[in-house]
């Protein structure tokens, strides 16, 4: 071929005619195999889609020409686009290694701790990215997906609106500032965001996954389910658009096909770290996932609590579902519910996850997590009994009774639920809200709060106090519930508390926000959990007085038939 060859393929490439300069790279390629460069190039022209060639021409770059930073760093991106994040994370170090002032390396090596959830790290690389070159769109829209991993929503979307600057029709930009909008509550907003992002990138299956969250936080269920199965088409294997759209399956009652998307949780980098022990992530591999109630029936099974201590107490009911089945059964949760789950389940032995890395596994049929139960036993809403199936002993409530005393009605309050990073503000009660809460009178509340209880300490509410009792006194869960018992009401926003209060089979009205948790379900004044908790939904975002409405009358009925 011509001298001229690679950079005729060159010149192809910036004009965007990529098959012919594709052609003439290879010709070139053929009569010059020692060129470095026409491999990169090859490499570049193949890593839309065909992450494997790409990366194979890299390496071929590599082989010829080991330190050329650029070329490094396009095989990190191939290595990402594979979903290999903790080998392009490498890759990325070895660019910067050579090339320290690298401002692209740095900014895609943000997108790559986002894939691997280390967004501290992420919005550290990206800020380098920013000051290197303040001019990289992409910088400042990797900085945005990292900021809203991290639940700083507003810093978030400015950093996505400075993308939008530099770059007006930049995709990702929209769909991280959809996801901004989405997590500050904004999401008409955010459904339009997403929208431009699809009129520019039609296959962009996140931009689906965002605008079927936006319409479900809307209450647009139909929509919602039709933007998810959107993404699940375009990306099948994607655990993200399957998870999600179980969590929307369960919460409109299709109950057999949102389990099954379920357990795609765990091919979710973020499930992993926040949700699971470690130990029971390296034991990913040997997990019985989607089981029948036939696979388990007769077996030695180890069971391992999974996510929240709310999460395993809700899924603690699976647990008589699998007592007929199973001959003998193991069940690891945290340790705040070792006393109360084994008072509960006699029949069950437990051990504390800070003791899982001990536990012989090897000596179990199955291994399954907490969780994973419900596809065996939760197929459809007639499967869920709603029978209370945790009692603390019968000392515990004693010794909570007399402490009490008689008197008026007593009525335990939470009104703080979840973190930045799971809608605290939404689900929550303000502090102006709380006290127009416990101003009812005539009656005696008691702080079921964990964490901070400063907003009631020592506070009149009407002449009457609200009791709290130290954290050490109700830290460990049958100490918890044996003072729910002991109570005639419990009135709660989203939390724990509310899975406690309905296993116990006490009496709970919960204060649910516009947009509620899957697992409260999209209407309805019940949960297919427990028969005891009474929803109390918001009509309108952020305004509770329908809800305290009720909560008023359940009181003033309470404080009555003393």
């Amino acid at each position: 071929m011509a001298p001229d060859g690679f950079q005729t393929a060159s010149r192809l490439a910036q004009e965007g005619q990529f098959a012919a300069a594709e052609q003439a790279a290879r010709r070139f390629a053929r009569d010059n195999p020692r060129h470095p460069g026409v491999f990169s190039l090859l490499g570049r022209l193949a890593a839309d889609g065909r992450a494997e060639e790409a990366l194979a021409a890299y390496d071929q770059a590599l082989a010829l020409a080991p330190d050329h930073a650029p070329t490094v760093s396009n095989r990190a991106q191939a290595l990402r686009a594979l979903g290999r994040s903790a080998e392009a994370l490498a890759a990325y170090d070895r660019a910067l290694t050579l090339k320290p002032d690298y401002a692209v390396a740095w900014c895609n090596r943000a997108e790559t701790l986002c894939a691997l959830d280390r967004a501290e790290e992420a919005v550290e690389s990206a800020d380098r990215a920013v000051a290197l070159d303040p001019t990289l769109a992409e910088a400042h829209a990797n900085r945005a997906q990292a900021l809203n991993a991290l639940g700083r929503h507003a810093d978030a979307l400015a950093a996505a609106q400075q993308a939008l600057t530099l770059r007006p029709a930049a995709p990702r930009a929209l769909r991280h500032g959809g996801d901004a909008l989405t997590g500050l509550g904004r999401s008409a907003e955010a459904e339009q965001a997403y929208c431009q992002a699809l009129s520019l990138a039609p296959r962009l299956a996140e931009a689906w996954i965002g605008r079927g969250l936006a319409r479900q936080a809307q209450g647009r269920h139909a929509e919602a389910l039709a933007d998810l199965d959107e993404a699940v088409r375009l990306d099948p294997d994607s655990a993200d658009s399957r998870y999600h759209r179980g969590l929307l399956r369960l919460m409109t009652g299709d109950f057999a096909g949102g389990w099954d998307d379920y357990e795609h949780r765990w091919g979710r980098e973020g499930f992993l770290r926040r949700s699971a022990p470690a130990r029971l992530v390296a034991l990913r591999d040997q997990l019985r996932i989607r089981a029948a109630p036939a696979d388990l029936a007769g077996r030695k099974v180890l069971v391992v609590g999974e996510q929240g201590i709310g999460d395993q107490v809700m899924f603690a009911s699976l647990l008589v579902d699998l007592a007929r089945d199973a001959a003998e059964i193991t069940c690891v949760c945290d340790p705040r519910l070792l006393r109360l789950f084994r008072h509960s389940f006699p029949q069950i032995a437990f051990v504390g996850l800070d003791r899982l890395g001990a536990v012989e596994t090897a000596g179990f049929d199955e291994i399954l997590p907490l969780g994973g139960l419900a596809y065996a036993y939760r197929q459809g809403r007639s499967a869920f009994p709603g029978a209370p199936y945790l009692s603390p002993s019968p000392e515990v409530v004693a010794r909570w009774r007399a402490r009490l005393g008689p008197g008026r009605p007593k009525i335990g309050v939470s009104w703080r639920g979840g973190t930045d990073l799971t809608g605290a503000a939404g689900r929550s009660l303000s502090p102006e809200a709380l006290a127009t809460l416990i101003s009812i009178k005539g009656v005696t509340w008691v702080s079921l709060q964990y964490g901070d209880t400063a907003p009631v300490e020592a506070r009149q509410a009407g002449g009457d106090a609200v009791t709290v009792f130290p954290a050490s006194e109700i830290d460990d869960f049958e100490d918890l519930a044996g003072l729910v018992m002991s109570l005639d009401l419990v009135v709660s926003v989203q939390t724990a508390l509310i899975h406690l209060t309905g296993a116990l089979g006490q009496r709970c009205l919960t204060l649910i926000p516009s947009a509620p948790e899957w697992r409260y379900g999209a209407t309805g004044a019940t949960m297919p959990w427990y028969s005891s908790v009474e929803l109390c939904r918001q009509t309108t975002p952020g305004d509770w007085n329908g809800p305290f409405d009720r909560v008023a009358a359940a009181v003033r009925a309470a404080r009555e038939s003393v």
